[in-house]
């Protein structure tokens, strides 16, 4: 079972629930006569619409609002077995290989607003991402990447880009041969204000 979100509200009188889902293909999850499992037990959706940022599903045998009430809050599942693309959840404890070398296994998946991202269990993490995967191979139970980051990643992102942008700097403001020869009258320039 794959989680797919949360009932947040009712809305109406016959029986339409709102629930708040990011799940990626939620169009293959909400679709007439699928299932949906809310506390182990199963459902079967008998309409479905978007409204705002919500999913808006009315169930088999529930057409009044008192009769949903008692799942506002609760969360909501669906088979696996309805999505047909690779999920983050099917590679966990597969083998990360960069650059033939193993980085690790996948431990467990971290989300964030923008994408998943893998993390293994020395700690490296990958992007879950088509650019950053290049390979899964089931049968060996492994993933070849064309990136990981470690703990300090952002760390060493931000130096590189500090440099370029300190070189930038440095060759707009060292116009003559004179000002280069003081190696730090540029760095003095820009932040002390002088010339």
């Amino acid at each position: 079972m794959i989680y797919v979100g949360k009932i947040v509200n009712t809305h109406g009188i016959k029986g339409e629930l709102r629930i708040l889902s990011n799940f990626k293909y939620k169009n293959e999850i909400f679709k007439i006569n699928n299932f949906l499992y809310i506390d182990n037990i199963k459902y079967q959706i008998r309409t479905y619409r978007k409204h705002k940022n919500y999913d808006m599903v009315t169930l088999n045998d529930y057409n009044n609002i008192n009769d949903v009430l008692f799942l506002k809050g609760k969360q909501v599942y669906s088979l696996r077995e309805y999505v047909k693309e690779i999920l983050p959840e099917d590679l966990i404890g597969y083998d990360v290989i960069y650059e033939g070398v193993k980085q690790g296994k996948v431990k467990y998946i971290m989300q964030n607003k923008v994408q998943e991202i893998l993390v293994t269990d020395t700690n490296k993490k990958i992007l879950f991402l088509k650019e950053f995967i290049n390979n899964i191979d089931d049968n060996k139970r492994e993933i070849v990447v064309g990136g990981v980051f470690d703990e300090n990643w952002y760390i060493k992102y931000i130096s590189t880009h500090v440099w370029w942008i300190f070189k930038w700097i440095y060759n707009k403001t060292c116009d003559s041969k004179e000002n280069s020869r003081n190696k730090y009258s540029w760095f003095s320039r820009i932040f002390k204000g002088s010339s």
